[in-house]
């Protein structure tokens, strides 16, 4: 199956689709697109539904054929924190992370889209784990992604979690 890589900037965006092909990794297709007019990062509504629909036509223009995708916002759009907790279940570090975010995140949590993972053992604080924190705007992704399936991340992380999710 298909996947794209879409890695979105203030002004412009780029992306590839990959599938594999006898346990090789193909590029099928690729694109780039600029233009001075949209911005992601504006907060005047008509001016995301410009970018939104840049991309819709992109995606079409390219003839990308799968909706999956991993998506890669601009750093200035994410908050993004390693925290420190004590070690615990992943069904108790699910229900206490909301908690721990409302401390680390710099929004309401109800206007962002917020993900965790769990790293590993602080090897300096015995007794404590170390758990990344993603937030971004509600706003930000709502407005540009109905392309299906869609993973958050980080634009200098994209190459690691774009391949992680197509098991280079």
């Amino acid at each position: 199956m298909p996947i794209i890589g879409l890695d979105l900037g203030r002004h412009n965006f780029r992306a590839v689709e990959i599938e594999k092909e006898k346990g090789k990794n193909i590029l099928v297709r690729y694109g780039y697109y600029e233009n001075p007019k949209i911005n992601i990062d504006s907060n005047v509504k008509e001016e995301t539904h410009q970018y939104s629909a840049a991309i819709k036509q992109f995606i079409v223009d390219t003839g990308f054929t799968t909706s999956q995708a991993i998506v890669a916002l601009p750093e200035g759009l994410v908050f993004m924190r390693v925290i420190k907790t004590p070690i615990m279940n992943e069904k108790d570090l699910r229900n206490s992370i909301q908690f721990e975010a409302e401390q680390y995140i710099p929004l309401p949590l109800k206007e962002v889209n917020l993900s965790y993972q769990q790293l590993d053992v602080d090897l300096v604080e015995k007794g404590k784990m170390n758990v990344q924190l993603v937030a971004s705007k509600k706003t930000t992704l709502t407005f540009s992604f109905n392309l299906g399936k869609s993973i958050l991340s980080v634009t200098h992380s994209l190459l690691f979690n774009f391949s992680s999710s197509i098991n280079l």
